[in-house]
């Protein structure tokens, strides 16, 4: 996958806990608990809403993209 979320980086890095943020941001445990330990696939903008304002940090502080390997760059118009 190309997208990547560093929510576990990012509690790492301010010493944070799943569940201070579940409690602070109002998702529910779960629900922070799987987009810290398990690739994503969708995200809903709200989601990403209630992190940033909870960890004062922009989106891009939160995901990371990388190319897919296997992926053809694309062409120069």
């Amino acid at each position: 996958m190309a997208i990547q979320i560093r929510l576990r980086h990012v509690l790492d890095d301010r010493a944070l806990s799943m569940y201070a943020v579940a409690k602070g941001t109002g998702l529910t445990y779960p629900t922070v608990y799987n987009l810290a330990t398990k690739p994503i696939t969708r995200i809903d903008i709200e989601t990403i809403d209630k992190l940033c304002a909870f960890l004062q940090i922009q989106p891009g502080e939160l995901f990371v993209w990388t190319p897919d390997e296997d992926a053809a760059p694309l062409a120069a118009e």
